[in-house]
């Protein structure tokens, strides 16, 4: 500030604010062999330098600026014939003196001067790279009425919480209905903790009832056997129709190598833990990875919704879990996997879409970013279906406290067939963040950390058979089994045992993972339509997402590590 002749007290706002304009966030990277101060005067040379790297706002007041009219300028505040010393070029001046000689005021005394300078920089070259601005990206993201494909496509971190683009149904009057609605719901999530309770003490069992009721009242007994499938009209149609939905709106929102999942999307995090079978359970439970006492190695991943990642408080109150068990003796339905069994959950007792017709029909409104229309619709109504999820769906308090369901059956053994649920052992429930107002976007996730950093977490592992073919239907995921008809027996303990796991190697390897249903052993076969569709679709979709992330297929042991 003296140079230029000025007193810090003296300057004026507008000059301090002035020079914010000219501020540039640079980096100096070196290359070559380093030459000592004694080399470069002994005139030793070679390829050797600086990569000078800088990000500004503007070319032209910013880099430019700081180049041409401080560095380089032989007139700069008012010192003739004079650059800068260590980066300023040493050419003829005005006068034709040489501007190598600078400048250096004294308190008392004239001014002393250095004279014949050398040149300190050779430029070799240069370029100018153009990014998007934030700004510009956030408005590309919530552009209205853009596509899917474009509203998504310049996500740059795939697994950072960002707003659910507005609908794009193509008809203005459904996207307003369709953003109303999620505005809606998202401010009930703010509300919910608070309500919730009461209204599951009170009504949530009887609503359930009737609703399940309902659905039944609309069926048609097929006459299954217990355990029996039967296909269902269409299935390889629908099936196609899902893959196809799931890979434009997948294509639309992720860059190649930061590909998430289509479902299922946001990772809470990824845990080892172990799954232990209990011992003395009954002779018909005794079948496949239950039929003897044992530990089964396991990495578990804790996820939100999908097929957007978004801020925890903002996603629909929906959580998920994958089990993948290790060392798992037998061979497998699915040969890419030769030592592992995996298993799922979703905290709502009964699937979203009863079937895969359904599940069709709810990913082509998906797509557009407007699903109400999928359950509320004059032609293919699932009002129904929608209400058994909002009874469970809720504002989570952590992925650690909350029951999970498979929804969809598998066999239990030649003869029989299951469902099996996950519940948590710990009863008490970690408050939830700055409610009503906005709790940090990944507060499910700092919630697990806050958990597994002070003690071990157990989960109850539990299986119902199915012993009413109609009532506990094999080929409808909407339908809840009656603990009445059969009740859920423990069978196991996942054993989660206090570590950290929020590291961006162990984060990133959840991505590296595949989880289908289809890695088991026969004698936990999946079974029913959706889970027949499950095998081709996650199939086909894992390897869709790892070929665009260019991550070969991995099939864990135990024994990996991360720092």
């Amino acid at each position: 500030i003296r140079t230029l002749g000025f007193d810090a007290p003296s300057l004026k706002p507008d000059l301090i604010a002035s020079t914010r304009f000219h501020r540039l966030l640079r980096r100096g990277r070196s290359y070559g062999e380093p030459i000592t101060p004694e080399e470069a005067l002994a005139g030793k040379q070679g390829e050797t330098g600086l990569h000078f790297i800088s990000l500004g706002a503007s070319i032209g007041r910013q880099f430019e600026f700081v180049q041409g009219a401080w560095l380089a300028s032989a007139k700069f505040a008012g010192l003739a014939s004079e650059s800068d010393p260590l980066l300023g070029n040493r050419l003829p001046g005005p006068d034709g003196s040489a501007t190598d000689q600078f400048s250096m005021p004294q308190v008392n005394g004239p001014d002393q001067k250095l004279c014949g300078l050398p040149a300190f920089v050779t430029v070799r070259g240069g370029a100018y790279f153009f990014l998007p601005s934030l700004r510009a990206l956030r408005y590309l993201v919530q552009v209205p009425g853009a596509s899917s494909v474009r509203t998504m496509e310049l996500n740059l971190n795939s697994n950072e919480s960002r707003p659910v683009p507005p609908a794009n149904s193509g008809n203005r009057l459904l996207d307003v209905i369709a953003d109303s609605g999620l505005f809606l719901l998202q401010m009930q999530r703010r509300v919910d903790p608070w309500m919730r309770p009461l209204f599951n003490a009170t009504l949530r069992g009887a609503a359930e009832r009737l609703v399940q009721w309902l659905i039944n009242l609309q069926r048609r007994n097929e006459g299954l056997k217990i355990a029996e499938e039967r296909m269902q009209p269409g299935e390889e149609e629908y099936l196609q129709s899902i893959i196809d939905t799931f890979r434009q709106q997948m294509s639309g929102l992720w860059k190649p190598g930061g590909y998430e999942r289509g479902g299922n999307t946001k990772t809470h995090g990824i845990v080892r833990a172990e799954f232990i079978v209990h011992d003395h359970l009954p002779e018909n439970l005794r079948r496949g990875i239950f039929a003897v006492k044992r530990s089964y190695p396991a990495w578990v991943r804790f996820s939100g919704p999908g097929p957007y990642v978004t801020p925890d408080i903002d996603d629909v109150g929906f959580m998920s879990i994958s089990v993948k068990l290790m060392d798992v003796p037998g061979p497998k339905l699915m040969e890419e996997e030769k030592f592992t069994q995996d298993m799922f959950g979703v905290s709502t007792a009964t699937f979203v879409t009863p079937d895969t017709r359904a599940n069709a029909h709810l990913q082509a409104w998906s797509v557009k970013n407007a699903s109400i229309f999928h359950f509320v619709n004059f032609k293919r109504p699932h009002v129904l279906d929608l209400i058994m999820q909002e009874l469970y769906i809720k504002t989570q308090s952590s992925p650690l406290e909350a029951p999970y369901f498979s929804c969809v059956p598998y066999l239990m053994g030649e003869g029989q067939a299951m469902q099996y649920s996950f519940w948590p052992k710990y009863g008490k429930k970690t408050p939830i963040p700055r409610l009503p107002l906005r709790p940090p976007d990944d507060y499910l996730r700092n919630a697990m950390i806050a958990t597994l950093a002070e003690r071990d977490v157990e989960i109850d592992v539990r299986v119902q058979l199915q012993t009413d073919p109609f009532r506990m239907p094999i080929e409808n995921a909407a339908v809840i089994w009656p603990e009445r008809l059969s009740p859920r027996v423990s069978v196991a303990t996942i054993h989660i045992l206090k570590q950290k796991f929020d590291t961006p190697e162990q984060m990133a390897f959840a991505r590296k993972l595949k989880f289908n249903p289809w890695h088991c052993i026969a004698e936990h076969r999946p079974l029913g339509n959706q889970s027949r569709a499950r095998q081709r679709m996650y199939y086909e979709l894992s390897q869709f997402r790892q070929q665009k992330n260019q991550v070969p297929h991995y099939e864990p042991d135990g024994s990996e590590t991360f720092p």
